[in-house]
């Protein structure tokens, strides 16, 4: 199995810029702040049991979209998943 990557990230995640899906200001300044690697960890894992904001989704999808290192991380976490729901029945 593949180690985990857990280098920390030079900085942080989406500039107000890079976030062009959301309109309000209010929004963007929300999502303006620093996002940790664990609190992607966690958002990520939020959007695999579909409890995120349209906005937590468009932004977790963003990710998976252009960050090949976020999309390792939901592969695995749905592979993952998958062997525990096997293991259960």
């Amino acid at each position: 199995m593949a180690e985990f990557d857990s280098r920390e990230p030079s900085e942080g995640i989406d500039s107000p810029e890079e976030c062009s899906f959301l309109d309000p200001a209010s929004d963007r300044e929300e999502l303006k702040a620093d996002i940790t690697r664990h609190d992607r960890f966690e958002l990520l894992s939020a959007y695999l049991d579909e409890e995120v904001t349209p906005e937590e989704q468009a932004l977790v999808q963003h990710w998976l979209s252009s960050d090949p290192v976020m999309r390792s991380h939901y592969q695995k976490q749905l592979m993952l998943r998958a062997a525990i729901k096997n293991l259960l029945s």
